[in-house]
């Protein structure tokens, strides 16, 4: 093929992202190779930039045998909502997987597990790769084995590997009660109907984090995070709007902006590189007590910024806000409600800093985003937890 020449976009799984666990599918318009080369170089830097991106490959040609789009994605990538059908289609569905997927030996899986601690499988094995996940996980779980399952589309294969590594609070993913790769977040944005235009230039969103079945329904919430994109460079008082909408995010922008010019302090807008636009403010985090110690906090928060921090110049946040329970520890009832606020902050600090957060002044903590500190951050956790 004539490397300038235009071609004919490939079938809607022709491109294949290997995220945390997740196949994530994608389109785009006809392009050349050239073009696509500079496209792929964009995507890997500028957005994704977290060395978990594996693709999109030119035209692999093993997915054109997968018929319709792949299911998901249903991992930590940032899962989707499941689909509107029927308990009925649902179950049917379900059926007809399990039969494509009928004549997996398990008890070989079980036994190369054991051996070799890998076991894979040609993507053209089944006609679903989910469901053969599906079905490898529920006997690992059985088996008493933790797995974490995936597609390598470099291999063309469909895998199940042993996870059995410590996590930052001395667990192990074996320890777990649930798969690593049965969460999903679901996010939201609030938009109020009755304004149009109201020059406030920001976005709340919410991240949930669910446990899901091996049918990709939502069993348990795990926590939520909320978040503001808050594109200062439009706003004339960046100040009042922020104070207007929570007094935290008040306390942020009386740190960040000149209260008379409305533009960044010269010491915060010296510390970034003059890349991105606009800021992500992680305004509250909760994780249940149960799943706590796992290092889930920073790995929650860190997918959030990702999904909505791309193309901003930074991200913020306060550790510990004043009455609010926090990500990984709960805010004692000691004796001293000062010193236990201060001992709970200086958790949270060594906490973020995990991601690449560093303190800048009156307990507000920055992120720069268009530094490599934060991709390698998550690469680190996400290996943490029995990731990758």
């Amino acid at each position: 093929m004539d490397e300038d020449r235009t071609v004919d976009p490939v079938p809607p799984q022709y491109r294949v992202a290997w995220i945390g666990g997740a196949v994530c599918t994608m389109t785009w318009p006809a392009m050349s190779r050239a073009q696509y080369e500079e496209w792929n170089r964009q995507m890997v830097s500028n957005v994704l930039g977290s060395g978990d991106y594996v693709g999109p490959k030119w035209v692999p040609e093993h997915l054109e045998k997968i018929r319709g789009p792949l299911p998901g994605p249903r991992s930590l990538s940032g899962g989707t909502k499941p689909s509107d059908q029927s308990d009925a289609e649902r179950s049917a569905r379900r059926h007809e997987q399990e039969e494509d997927t009928s004549k997996i030996d398990i008890g070989a899986v079980l036994e190369t597990l054991r051996r070799d601690g890998v076991v894979e499988a040609l993507v053209g094995d089944a006609n679903d790769t989910e469901a053969w996940r599906r079905r490898v996980r529920k006997a690992c779980r059985s088996a008493g084995l933790h797995v974490r399952t995936g597609l390598r589309s470099d291999r063309r294969t469909a895998f199940a590997q042993l996870s059995n590594r410590m996590t930052p609070g001395g667990r192990t993913p074996d320890d777990l009660p649930c798969e690593i790769d049965s969460i999903i977040i679901e996010y939201g944005s609030r938009q109020y109907s009755f304004r149009t235009d109201d020059g406030r230039h920001m976005h709340q969103w919410s991240a949930s984090v669910h446990l899901i079945d091996d049918g990709g329904e939502p069993i348990e919430s795990m926590g939520h995070i909320l978040a503001h994109a808050v594109e200062y460079e439009q706003m004339s008082d960046p100040f009042s709007v922020l104070d207007e909408e929570t007094a935290d995010l008040g306390h942020i922008a009386g740190v960040f902006f000149d209260i008379h010019t409305g533009e960044l302090v010269d010491e915060l807008d010296d510390k970034l590189e003059p890349l991105g636009s606009g800021m992500l403010v992680i305004d509250s985090v909760h994780l249940d007590s149960k799943w706590r110690g796992y290092g889930f906090g920073p790995l929650f928060v860190g997918m959030v910024i990702e999904s909505l921090g791309a193309g901003r110049r930074f991200a913020a946040l306060q550790p510990a806000p004043i009455g609010r329970q926090d990500a990984e520890f709960e805010t004692s009832s000691q004796s001293d409600p000062e010193a236990s606020d201060l001992t709970a902050r200086a958790k949270l600090g060594v906490l973020w800093s995990q991601l690449g957060f560093e303190h800048f002044k009156d307990d507000v903590w920055v992120l720069d985003l268009s530094l490599p500190t934060f991709p390698k951050a998550m690469a680190s956790i996400r290996s943490r937890v029995g990731l990758i």
